[in-house]
């Protein structure tokens, strides 16, 4: 269905650029059973990427730190900055 909906919005706005960001992983090991299916996710984003015509931002090499992370999950303050800092680098240039 994403593939779909990917399809659709280019068809609908063919000149739009689109930016795709994959799932990064937390580091705490609470949510440690969920890396294969974020893995499976990401790869299927990143097989796609050129088939459907988007960039993908690779937020899975950026967030990587402890600290990169509020309450073990959300992005902190430097991953938020990080995350902002990738998305104004790829959609700039």
């Amino acid at each position: 269905q994403y593939n779909e909906l990917i399809t659709s919005i280019k068809t609908r706005v063919p000149n739009a650029s689109l930016y795709v960001l994959n799932l990064y992983y937390p580091t705490d090991g609470h949510y440690k059973s969920y890396r294969k299916t974020i893995e499976q996710w990401n790869t299927l984003l990143l097989d796609n990427a050129s088939n459907l015509g988007y960039t993908l931002i690779n937020l899975s090499s950026l967030l990587v730190l402890e600290d990169d992370f509020a309450y073990n999950i959300e992005p902190s303050f430097k991953g938020g900055q990080k995350i902002v800092d990738a998305i104004s680098n790829t959609v700039i240039n």
